[in-house]
Parts: C-alpha cells; structure tokens; sequence
C-alpha cells in the first residue's frame, strides 16, 4: 500500500548539495502522505507538503524546516495518540495492528528517522544542522 522498499531508501550520489533529508522525502513522499493520512486523517499530508516545499528551497534544512520534520517524524513516531483531545487518538484507534501497512508505516519512520538524524550529524553531502538558518 504504502509501497516502501527500504533497500531503495536513500539513493547515494555524490556532487549534490542535497542532503539525505531531502532525498528521503523526494523518493518517498507518497509513503509519508499514505502514512500521514491513515495516522492522522486530512491534516497529515499537508504535513509532508509543507516539509517537501521547504526542503526545495533550502539546500541545508533551516530550523523552522527542522521543526517541520519534527512534527511530522511524531506524527509517523505515535507520540500524540495518548492525547484523547488530539486528532491523532481517534484516528489511531480505528487502525488494525495486523494489517501490514502498519510494519510498512513502522519501516517508512525508521528511515525518515535516519534521514533526519543523518541531517543533525552532517550528511554525506556535508550539509550539517549546525550550519543551519
């Protein structure tokens, strides 16, 4: 459903400014707004929407475009669904743990995580967070 390979995850070529954040969200976009969608109804992908046009105006990720991945990195993470209040909770609970695109969702954060991690540590590309606007 989801349509994530993870052995495709993050395709390294060298000579770009790019950082793996942006590469990550380019090749799988469509899996982000998927997962963004079943985890939090309408508001999720325009999360990924949001993010993805930032990232095509900044070769290195700016904070505010840092706290973009953020939100959208707890959204895929499940950190809000014990919030009754939340959007998140409701959706969450109509989700079935046995379907498979809950490991696929599970595999797609493990690697917008790395992504976003490889940022903060300084990418292949050299682009380092602390270098960041």
């Amino acid at each position: 459903m989801l349509h994530f390979k993870p052995e495709h995850a993050v395709p390294m070529s060298s000579g770009s400014a790019r950082t793996l954040l942006h590469e990550f969200v380019e090749t799988h976009g469509d899996a982000l707004r998927c997962a963004a969608l079943l985890l939090s109804g309408r508001p999720g992908p325009r999360l990924v929407d949001d993010l993805a046009e930032r990232l095509t105006r900044e070769p290195i990720p700016g904070r505010k475009t840092l706290q973009a991945a953020g939100r959208l990195l707890a959204l895929l993470s499940l950190e809000n669904v014990h919030d009754d209040e939340g959007v998140e909770a409701g959706v969450f609970a109509r989700l079935d743990p046995a379907e498979p695109y809950v490991e696929e969702i599970c595999v797609l954060t493990d690697g917008f995580r790395d992504a976003l991690r490889a940022v903060g540590q300084g990418s292949a590309r050299g682009a380092s967070y602390g270098t960041a606007a």
